[in-house]
């Protein structure tokens, strides 16, 4: 869908483009509206739901910072598309390799965890 397509969505299914309702507001708030469904859509792109729950039953998506187990050592990953494996993969470790029981989603890159100096993953300071 085109940038255009997306808005024309978002408008009709907002209710926005029903009877005149676009007609009643002014150039400055359809503008503010058509920005904040930009924003919205830009956060959205780097968050794909990659079609598998943790154990607590919640979505994972892309950038997530999961809490996994490998050869009986509990690690935690950062959820990546990677183009050499064709798969989703936390950090080296493609997903379907591993034990999805045992993932837990702790956070993710943008609100929770970055990567320290030493290229670790570590919570954001507060």
């Amino acid at each position: 869908m085109t940038q255009d397509q997306i808005e024309d969505f978002a408008f009709y299914e907002s209710g926005l483009s029903a009877d005149g309702c676009l007609e009643k507001i002014d150039d400055y708030a359809k503008e503010a509206i058509k920005r904040y469904g930009r924003i919205v859509s830009d956060k959205l792109k780097n968050q794909r739901f990659i079609g598998i729950l943790d154990n607590n039953l919640k979505p994972i998506h892309e950038n997530d910072v999961v809490k996994f187990v490998v050869n009986n050592e509990e690690k935690i990953g950062q959820v990546i598309y990677s183009k050499d494996s064709a798969a989703f993969c936390l950090d080296v470790h493609p997903i379907i390799t591993l034990d999805m029981e045992k993932f837990e989603v702790i956070g993710n890159m943008e609100n929770d965890y970055h990567y320290n100096e030493f290229g670790e993953l570590a919570l954001k300071p507060k």
